[in-house]
């Protein structure tokens, strides 16, 4: 059985929290400017719609639910992507300039250590 979410609507024909696509695309379908947003629960849905729809726009609806999690986050925290592999962050082919930090690297290689 698929998970219950809930779906709300901050400008469309009625707004609210609304507790099926079915009836929430009934409110935004068409609506010229619509704004509305699926969240996973309910308490997450309620803070949404009493906040405005640009604070949510754009974010993964679960955003922050690190603060109610049964295990917490160590604060302070940082966190890194530390990948380090032959295609790790690679846009295009290393440039292979003098005086470039990576010309003394093998053809394809961006990091140290990986050769």
């Amino acid at each position: 059985m698929p998970k219950q979410k809930y779906y709300v609507v901050w400008k469309g024909r009625k707004t609210g929290i609304f507790t099926s696509w079915a009836e929430c695309e009934k409110q935004v379908k068409g609506f010229v400017g619509a704004q509305y947003k699926a969240f996973d629960n309910e308490a997450e849905a309620d803070a949404a719609y009493l906040a405005r729809y640009d604070d949510y726009k754009g974010k993964v609806s679960s955003s922050g639910r690190w603060k109610t999690a049964s295990v917490k986050p160590v604060l302070p925290s940082i966190c890194v992507d530390a990948a380090c592999g032959r295609l790790a962050g690679q846009t295009g082919i290393p440039r292979r300039e003098h005086g470039d930090e990576r010309a003394d690297l093998p053809r394809g290689s961006l990091c140290r250590g990986d050769e």
